[in-house]
Parts: C-alpha cells; sequence; structure tokens
C-alpha cells in the first residue's frame, strides 16, 4: 500500500456513510491522508460500527528516534 486518500463531504461520501448506519457530522473531511498519517476509519466491534482515528499503513513500527510509530520502511 503506497496510496493517499482524501476524506471529503459528498454526496457519495453522504451515501456510504448512511449505508454503513454512521452519522455524516462524526466524520472530518480532510485531504492528502499519506501513509504513516492518521485519519479516519469505520471498524466492526462487539457493539456494532465505531469511527475513530488509525494509522493509514499496512504494517507499522515503533519510530527508532522518537515516541510514535511509522509505515515499515522495508
Amino acid at each position: 500500500m503506497c496510496g493517499r486518500y482524501n476524506l471529503t463531504d459528498s454526496p457519495v461520501v453522504r451515501q456510504l456513510m448512511a449505508d454503513v448506519g454512521m452519522p455524516l457530522d462524526m466524520a472530518e473531511p480532510r485531504e492528502n491522508i499519506a501513509p504513516g498519517s492518521w485519519g479516519q476509519i469505520i471498524w466492526e466491534s462487539g457493539q456494532g460500527r465505531v469511527l475513530s482515528e488509525a494509522m493509514w499503513s499496512l504494517l507499522i513500527e515503533p519510530k527508532p528516534d522518537r515516541p510514535g510509530y511509522r509505515p515499515v520502511p522495508k
């Protein structure tokens, strides 16, 4: 995975949020979310769907020189 994504307020996003049963006002529009950045995701928990912040990356590892995480560079 090497792509970036945008979370925009559009009819398509409004329909997607309605389809998954999430209120649209919970999502914060953002542009150019790069691997290693934080973005909003919807995931299924035992209590239903949840909107939360997560790091956009397939694999992450601790940063070698400071606190936090980064995408695995390999």
